[in-house]
């Protein structure tokens, strides 16, 4: 491996280790290696925060979900509380780095119960915070009928 990549991914380990968090975007094969010391800290009940999509939406419309974050949760058996963002694309579309304009009544947050993993197969884990997150969107953002997968 590159050095470049070995001092990323110790950068990320600090990072864990100081913010008692994991925030992992699936992007690179990097996340790989990066989802094992995640998976420990699941289990010590630190926190992880992924966006499942895997990218931003270019519609606006809830996108197809990867299924690292649900293998990561399964095998740790931490439970997912899944979060539905409304109009995230007003606020910051994508492809920008940062906000284009202030979220306060542009955008809003919405928390659903948590999914337990225990009992569940991942498949089930993730079908369930897919319905959440869809039944917290408003029509125009939840997936067309061949996204629903």
């Amino acid at each position: 491996m590159n050095s470049c990549i070995h001092a990323f991914i110790d950068i990320c380990h600090h990072l864990i280790k100081i913010m008692q968090s994991c925030f992992v975007f699936f992007v690179l094969c990097i996340s790989l290696v990066l989802a094992i010391p995640c998976i420990y800290r699941l289990q010590e009940g630190i926190h992880l925060c992924t966006f499942p999509e895997g990218t931003r939406s270019k519609s606006g419309r809830l996108l197809p979900f990867k299924n690292g974050a649900f293998k990561m949760a399964y095998k740790a058996g931490a439970p997912v509380v899944p979060i539905s963002i409304v109009n995230s694309g007003k606020v910051m579309p994508p492809g920008w780095m940062f906000a284009m304009r202030p979220s306060y009544k542009n955008a809003k947050i919405i928390v659903h119960e948590p999914v337990e993993t225990e009992g569940r197969t991942e498949e089930e884990v993730a079908a369930e915070v897919r319905r959440r997150m869809i039944e917290g969107l408003p029509d125009y953002q939840r997936p067309l009928e061949q996204d629903t997968a």
